[in-house]
């Protein structure tokens, strides 16, 4: 955050003020305990306090007013407070930009100057421009008078015709998903709700996009992250009229991603993880006329993880290489020996992406960060030299494009873009 505001805290223990030395224990008032107790193979566990999730309630308002009303009494009792936010609010006064990102003809980055309260989306024609030059696409300070309801993601057709935005109210992980035609700058009628810990992912024609939806609940608060499924939605439809694309009602506690394949858009690919662990399966299904739509299980062993590089079978995995390393295989005719390509290294592959035609490697070396750059075929280019010891991040891209942006920080660096 760029401006700070003086919050209400809400604090759970008894609050102590301190005058001259002497201590004095505040009136607090008191929480109520329920008598809620859970189950969980043979060993009871109480949660007496769950009552205080369901935040709407009016006796859990009452308790937070009743809270704050005690908070606020001793805050404003402490000397000091307006200089040191005074003093915050200049050092933090200063702009900033996010990583640009090339979508169509423009490129896209955020955007703040240092007092707003949230981070712009902006457009250019160039990644250098200067933001007097750039157009506002999304503002999220115009959202709410309270500043609560923030930009939860973004994600674009692949022509960039079209950008579906995530809205987060309160913090929520929640998102209800708009989309916005950028030719018009005017948002569709489009809207998506009951979708969480997910982005739309558009097909190759721009024509609608797949997302994750949860069953719909009377309190999103603290209903238990059960049942996702996949849903397909056609620009210009109800969401009522969007068609289930994978559903595995047999484990509620799987979830879901897809992916469509960048330059043909012919294959989509399914990601399935089972709770909180990393480990995946993954299936592919080409979805051209002439084939069947059968899934094919390319990694289904929930063996390790597998996260795709660019269209043709290169994968970033940690199957037998804990450090991480990238294979190819023949997706067509899964169970097949795996090639390996970059073979596991001293120092752990935290990121890889496939960007014209070469792989681009982020390598965890003594807490830096190592950049190195493959040919496909897994031969070394080069390293790439870093302004020093810091920490690199960004450097995502399409197959085809040779174009990457990459962030650098230091402690003696507060970070700098390049291209």
């Amino acid at each position: 955050m760029s401006r700070l505001r003086t919050a209400l805290f809400v604090v759970p223990l008894a609050l102590v003020a301190c005058q001259g030395g002497a201590t004095k224990r505040s009136a607090y008032p008191q929480t109520h305990r329920g008598a809620i107790v859970d189950d969980f193979h043979g060993t009871s566990v109480a949660d007496p306090y769950r009552w205080l999730e369901d935040s709407d309630a009016p006796q859990v308002r009452k308790w937070i007013a009743a809270q704050n009303k005690v908070s606020r009494k001793h805050l404003d009792s402490l000397g000091g407070r307006e200089q040191v936010q005074a003093i915050l609010e200049r050092l933090s006064g200063s702009e900033s930009y996010g990583l640009p990102s090339r979508e169509g003809s423009f490129y896209y980055f955020t955007y703040n100057d240092g007092v707003m309260g949230q981070s712009q989306l902006v457009r250019a024609d160039r990644p250098d421009a200067k933001i007097e030059d750039c157009d506002v696409v999304l503002d999220p300070n115009t959202w709410s008078q309270d500043g609560t309801v923030s930009l939860g993601g973004t994600s674009f057709s692949r022509d960039g015709r079209y950008l579906a935005y995530g809205q987060s109210d309160g913090g929520s992980d929640w998102r209800t998903w708009r989309v916005r035609d950028l030719k018009t700058g005017k948002d569709l009628l489009d809207l998506i709700q009951w979708s969480r810990f997910s982005t739309p992912e558009w097909a190759h024609d721009g024509s609608g996009f797949t997302y994750l939806r949860f069953p719909e609940s009377t309190n999103k608060l603290i209903e238990k992250d059960l049942r996702p499924s996949l849903w397909y939605h056609t620009l210009g439809t109800d969401q009522s009229q969007d068609v289930l694309v994978y559903d595995d009602p047999a484990n509620p506690d799987r979830s879901f991603g897809i992916s469509v394949t960048e330059d043909d858009g012919r294959f989509e690919v399914l990601f399935q993880r089972q709770g909180t662990t990393r480990k995946n399966w993954l299936w592919i299904r080409d979805t051209s006329p002439s084939a069947d739509g059968a899934w094919v299980k390319v990694f289904d062993d929930f063996d390790g993880q597998y996260l795709p590089l660019g269209n043709d079978g290169w994968f970033w995995t940690d199957k037998d290489a804990p450090k991480g390393r990238i294979i190819k295989v023949d997706c067509s005719a899964p169970g097949k020996e795996l090639v390996t390509v970059v073979p596991e290294r001293e120092h752990t592959l935290d990121d890889a992406s496939m960007i014209g035609g070469r792989l681009l490697c982020h390598y965890l070396v003594d807490a830096r960060s190592e950049v190195v750059l493959f040919e496909a075929n897994g031969t070394l280019v080069e390293t790439l030299a870093l302004p020093g010891a810091g920490a690199a991040s960004g450097m995502s891209g399409r197959q085809r494009r040779s174009e990457t942006f990459l962030s650098f920080s230091a402690l003696d660096n507060p970070g700098e873009t390049f291209q």
